[in-house]
């Protein structure tokens, strides 16, 4: 979990704090007709989305594994149906506010295109062959174990072990980013190894006085043998130590700050990304973590340059994204997550490089021939095609030469996070292109405060028409939309339901 921190994982960390708090009250009004124990677990849920998509698709698997074992082994179905209900309305209504229409359907979890193409895309063969499975798991925990609480516990740390060994062994992922549940893999096998301990205890206990002592004695042990494990994570904590990894990352980012300028864009990999967007205001790629990111490319675009082979197309990319520099982690580097794959592709492809504070760790300047904003051919955009997938290097080539075509530099300034000005010279049927996601809620304005038109290019980026051909100043400014309203909307509206079930919810003490 330490290390978890250290490596830009916090907000998922977080997350796992309500993980089991919001299982235990969901169990517990399933059982009992409680109104504290609904609103307890509609918030756990709530605190737990907001805190991390990752924690919420995690803690969605063990609220699961509780609603399917409780209906297999439950009489009263109807009933647990009701509540789930209950629990899963209130639980979005307090999330609305964050969870707006537009932030869902933009990109909830990333490396795709938003939650629907995503479950799109897993549909049929794989919710097919994971609901197989799942009934092959229920068949046997119904078959084999007697207790609910038992066989929710089994049925959770199977699933999530299914999730995890069939993206590692396969590359099948049956939830998003299967990779980072590891460590609720690890809460389900704790949870599961105290359930065994325990009935073991019970079990000695009617045959030796000595077994209030074994469970303490295991703890002792398994403490003793975890030393240096701890002895690790302070290793990894402490900035004491110039050797330490955390120091490298630091001193890298002091050195980051100090060589790219104000609005200049720096790839970098995944622990540098975390310590860079916390620690300067460097803008890079990653600013979002891949989590939510409204870019249909973004995701596609960072696997292209960490993870493929194909130098040319990770080229174009970062050309598209108007990334200046990219800092490429080779074998041999002291960052432990350092990503990438073939970091050698991009030798002869950007010849403009420089060793860092680290001999293994070389900046590449990328050839821009615009940074942020520049002028492009609107008569031009409807031949540009879609890229049919990230290394669909016929369409990104068109795109980069799209927007390299006409080299008139244009003054980009930033007035804070919502307002931009952008001044320049525009030809006739010339727009104003700006290395920024398309959002329904930019607004653009010429210098008599008249509202511009805004499009969206192919890739998902701002073209501005502008008033007419010459010397034009723009100014992008970002006002809240409906959607961000219609949020906190909801979100009171949950509010009021709450108060509303509280006068109707007659409260039942006996068990479920």
């Amino acid at each position: 979990m330490i290390i978890l921190l250290i490596y830009g994982e916090g907000p998922h960390t977080i997350a796992q704090i309500f993980i089991p708090l919001a299982g235990l009250f969901y169990l517990k009004f399933l059982e009992v007709k409680r109104y504290s124990w609904m609103i307890l677990a509609s918030l756990s849920i709530m605190l737990m989305a907001i805190s991390n998509p990752i924690g919420l698709w995690a803690g969605g698997m063990l609220l699961g594994s509780i609603f399917i074992i409780f209906f297999l082994y439950k009489a009263n179905k109807k009933e647990i149906i009701f509540r789930t209900f209950l629990i899963f309305i209130l639980s979005y209504l307090f999330a609305a506010f964050w969870y707006t229409p537009g932030f869902i359907q933009s990109d909830l979890i990333a490396e795709g295109g938003g939650l629907a193409k995503m479950l799109f895309w897993h549909f049929p063969w794989g919710i097919s062959l994971a609901g197989l499975i799942i009934g092959v798991f229920l068949y046997l925990i119904r078959r084999f174990v007697s207790s609910p609480y038992i066989a929710t516990l089994v049925f959770w740390f199977l699933l999530t072990f299914f999730v995890i060994v069939a993206f590692y062994k396969y590359g099948i992922e049956f939830a998003p980013q299967a990779r980072r549940y590891v460590p609720e893999l690890d809460m389900a096998s704790v949870a599961l190894l105290a359930v065994i301990a325990s009935r073991i205890s019970k079990t000695i206990h009617k045959k030796t006085k000595f077994a209030d002592y074994i469970i303490p004695l295991f703890v002792i042990l398994t403490l003793f043998f975890t030393f240096k494990t701890w002895s690790a994570a302070k290793y990894f904590t402490s900035y004491d130590d110039g050797a330490n990894r955390g120091n490298v990352e630091k001193r890298m980012n002091q050195y980051l700050s100090g060589k790219i300028l104000p609005l200049e864009r720096i790839f970098l990999s995944a622990n540098y990304s975390f310590w860079i967007n916390m620690q300067t205001d460097t803008w890079h790629l990653r600013g979002g973590h891949w989590q939510a990111s409204i870019h249909p490319w973004e995701p596609h675009a960072g696997y292209q340059i960490i993870s493929d082979k194909d130098g040319e197309a990770s080229f174009y990319w970062l050309k598209i994204f108007s990334l200046k520099w990219i800092l490429v982690n080779n074998f041999g580097s002291s960052v432990y997550y350092r990503d990438y794959n073939y970091p050698d592709k991009f030798e002869g492809i950007l010849t403009e490089k420089e060793e860092t504070i680290d001999s293994a760790e070389v900046l590449y300047k990328v050839p821009l021939v615009h940074e942020m904003a520049g002028p492009v051919d609107l008569n031009k955009i409807a031949s540009l095609k879609v890229p049919q997938n990230g290394v669909d290097k016929e369409a990104l080539k068109l795109y980069v030469s799209w927007i390299d075509e006409n080299s008139s530099q244009f003054n980009f300034k930033r007035l804070n996070n919502d307002r931009y000005i952008i001044e320049g010279i525009t030809g006739k049927n010339e727009g104003i292109r700006i290395a920024m996601s398309f959002d329904k809620g930019f607004r653009a304005y010429d210098e008599n405060a008249k509202r511009l038109e805004i499009v969206k290019d192919p890739l998902g980026f701002i073209v501005i028409r502008p008033p007419k051909p010459g010397v034009n100043k723009v100014t992008l400014v970002y006002k809240q939309t409906l959607d961000f309203y219609l949020g906190w909307f909801l979100f009171a509206g949950g509010i009021l339901l709450a108060i509303f079930l509280k006068v109707i919810i007659k409260e039942n003490d006996g068990k479920n």
